[in-house]
């Protein structure tokens, strides 16, 4: 039987993937919290595409969780209350359903 740390780790390849799809160049999970650092070029087709679009339509419909921000033209989602990478995943296939 896989213990649960095992279980998360597992999860981390689906994490990546759907991190992948939002434009996500990294990901942090720290203190209850993910940052999904987008694509450093402001000029991507990443900006014009379906998959930013589902980003904006999650953070418009939950504003008590979500901060974007841009600091030196790098641009990412803060989205609270996410204390697993299993949940962290859950959200994302949500935010792909959109």
């Amino acid at each position: 039987e896989i213990p649960p740390e095992g279980e998360e780790l597992i999860r981390v390849v689906s994490l990546r993937r759907l991190g992948k799809y939002f434009g996500a160049e990294r990901i942090v999970l720290k203190s209850g919290r993910m940052r999904l650092y987008f694509v450093s070029n402001p000029d991507s087709a990443f900006y014009q595409s379906h998959a930013f679009g589902q980003t904006i339509s999650f953070c418009t419909t939950n504003l008590h969780r979500c901060l974007l921000e841009e600091n030196k033209n790098h641009r990412s989602l803060l989205i609270k209350d996410i204390s697993s990478v299993e949940q962290a995943v859950h959200l994302l296939e949500q935010m792909q359903n959109i």
